[in-house]
């Protein structure tokens, strides 16, 4: 008989969500995120830890999804995303210590912006009623970098801090693979209108310096909320 009571539950709910989903969606959704970075030197070019100078920062990343449900409980969502990741220093970092003189500079303040084209491709769980479902998700995006800017504040001690930025792209790899998961709620705002508020954490799987350098091997991951509307 419990048998009986749990299939029926299942295939009641498997209805619901049939019910209520159209075979395609479109998503609009912006994800607030805080990026940092996991660096790590290679044997022979000493030990860094990007934790003791530098400090996550504030990103977003937004765009539009196409999602086709392919089972009662399963969809599969594409889409484009621009996604802004950059990392900051925590204060003052001694530049050049072995430089004297007036116009040596004393510390430089540097940061570093990534912009990145995103591709996403992810598989979705859903699970509930008709008013609120329960989601996970998880999948892989292709990121091209469209453009990096590096910023630095050189501060003196004899004359007022000069800013400059550079663009050094050449130092960095112009594709990357970004693994993503996630874990939320949709809830039904209308017979057409739907919003997902979900937690997620993305981590890139390959390294972001181009392969003629092989002094280090860094990493980007961010934490962020992703709020979506759906039609």
């Amino acid at each position: 008989l419990s048998t009986f009571i749990l299939c029926c539950a299942f295939k009641g709910s498997a209805q619901r969500i049939s019910d209520y989903s159209s075979r395609w969606q479109i998503w609009i959704n912006i994800s607030p995120d805080f990026t940092f970075r996991k660096q790590e030197l290679l044997p022979g070019y000493g030990v860094y830890d990007p934790s003791a100078i530098e400090q996550p920062k504030f990103n977003y990343t937004a765009g539009m999804n196409v999602a086709c449900q392919v089972k009662p409980h399963f969809s599969l969502e594409a889409g484009i995303q621009y996604a802004k990741r950059s990392y900051d220093p925590k204060g003052r970092v001694v530049y050049f210590p072995l430089m004297h003189g007036p116009n040596a500079p004393s510390y430089v303040w540097y940061a570093r912006d990534f912009g990145y084209l995103s591709v996403p491709l992810k598989v979705v769980y859903k699970t509930g009623g008709e008013k609120l479902r329960f989601i996970g998700s998880a999948g892989l995006a292709v990121d091209f970098v469209i453009h990096e800017i590096s910023h630095a504040t050189y501060q003196y001690q004899n004359k007022m801090p000069q800013s400059s930025d550079v663009k050094d792209l050449e130092y960095f790899k112009r594709f990357n693979l970004t693994a993503l998961a996630s874990a939320g709620v949709e809830m039904s705002l209308g017979s057409r209108v739907n919003l997902r508020i979900e937690p997620v954490f993305r981590y890139s799987i390959l390294k972001m310096e181009s392969d003629s350098d092989p002094r280090s091997e860094t990493h980007l991951w961010n934490v962020g909320i992703n709020v979506g509307c759906y039609f």
